[in-house]
């Protein structure tokens, strides 16, 4: 499990609710442990890229989470919570395509099972997620060129 706190700040209170727990700070790691705690900024993708299951944390508490498309690149299959207002409008393009589980505190830990049993659900929701992305990687340009019209 690797566990990346928003502000690197937090690690110590992560530290302690893993006191006897086998863990390793990134910053240290010199072998794989158990859990990894990113204690450094600017890895997030590589976590992603890495993962069977990107849970976007900061999202089941009423102080938003984590942008969703960016485990997306990385075909993962993501559980987001239920406070994802900084995010709707991703958070609603993957939930057309099934890409993504809208989860609850209470029902977190059997939503991460359901996952991780059923690999080709877990397969599919990634591959839908990155479907997401390509399908809209030219709205940029297009809104670009609808600006364009305006300025000249």
């Amino acid at each position: 499990m690797i566990l990346a706190p928003r502000h690197p700040k937090r690690v110590p209170e992560i530290e302690n609710l893993l006191y006897g727990k086998d863990y390793v700070l990134h910053s240290k790691m010199q072998q794989a442990r158990e859990i990894v705690v990113m204690d450094t900024l600017g890895k997030l993708a590589e976590c992603y890229a890495i993962c069977d299951l990107a849970i976007i944390g900061g999202s089941f508490y009423d102080f938003g989470g984590h942008n969703p498309l960016e485990p997306a690149y990385y075909s993962k299959p993501i559980i987001i919570g239920n406070h994802h207002s900084s995010c709707k409008d991703s958070v609603a393009a993957l939930q057309m395509k099934q890409a993504i589980l809208i989860s609850f505190k209470e029902t977190l830990a059997e939503d991460i099972l359901i996952l991780l049993a059923d690999r080709d659900l877990s397969v599919n929701m990634g591959q839908a997620a990155r479907k997401v992305l390509t399908e809209n990687a030219a709205a940029l340009q297009n809104h670009m060129q609808e600006i364009e019209k305006y300025l000249r």
